[in-house]
């Protein structure tokens, strides 16, 4: 038996397990590493006035997406025509879409889910100036708005929520069933924060027998300098990338 453990947030490891049970036979289980906490709306009135002169908007993740569309209606309501949003995957691309179609959206090709890969594809498009916006959590991505103000553009940032360890129990992680030696596991993390909190709950409860033959996916390469197992490889969160993976590792025994 093949388990494949998702650790994003609970909406996006229904769709995953939708996508891949399309193809792999496999237990699914929804084991979110975060949770995710709203933060107090900031007083934006200086700010609103700069809305309707700004070139392009950087969400951070999906979460900044949804949060901003849905709290921010009177933001969004102010945003110039021709206002650019930018982000790191198509994953998020394709949130930004759920809620506006007739926006350019620009995010890195390939492989590369990160902010030096949109720096690189993002630099030749730009005037010397422009005004963007971050849509973020509590931390990260202060590369690309140190760039962008070292390269004398002017950025304005808005914390929307923050991340918390999601805590599980014993109990809970005990009725998973994850500890017969001949099945087979994924671990599947989407961010640096999700490793930390989740990885060290599941050293606690899993042999590291098991730990050692599981297989680690993760969404860059930065995830895993911190997983120091032998099985870890980058993927993209699609079929063609997930097929390839479990056929390296499983040969065909678990696709339909």
């Amino acid at each position: 038996m093949l388990h494949l453990v998702l650790t994003s947030n609970s909406s996006r490891n229904r769709e995953l397990s939708s996508l891949f049970g399309s193809f792999i036979n496999a237990n699914f289980h929804d084991l979110p590493a975060l949770q995710i906490e709203k933060l107090p709306r900031p007083k934006l009135t200086f700010f609103k006035s700069q809305l309707p002169n700004l070139n392009y908007i950087f969400f951070v993740s999906r979460n900044a997406v949804d949060i901003f569309f849905q709290d921010f209606e009177d933001l969004v309501a102010l945003l110039p025509s021709n206002i650019k949003f930018l982000c790191v995957g198509s994953s998020t691309a394709e949130q930004i879409r759920h809620y506006c179609q007739s926006f350019e959206i620009i995010f890195p090709d390939g492989n590369a889910q990160d902010s030096q890969a949109l720096l690189q594809k993002l630099s030749p498009l730009l005037a010397y100036k422009a005004k963007f916006l971050i849509v973020k959590g509590e931390g990260g991505r202060g590369e690309f708005q140190d760039f962008l103000v070292r390269t004398g553009h002017e950025v304005f940032e808005i914390c929307v929520y923050k991340r918390l360890c999601h805590k599980y129990t014993d109990s809970f992680l005990h009725e998973l069933n994850l500890k017969h030696l001949d099945d087979d596991y994924v671990f599947v993390f989407t961010s640096t924060e999700g490793v930390k909190c989740l990885l060290p709950q599941i050293e606690k409860f899993l042999t590291k027998e098991i730990l050692r033959k599981s297989l680690f996916l993760v969404i860059h390469d930065r995830l895993r300098e911190i997983i120091e197992y032998p099985h870890c490889e980058t993927i993209q969160l699609n079929k063609a990338s997930f097929i390839e993976v479990i056929k390296h590792y499983f040969n065909k025994k678990y696709l339909l």
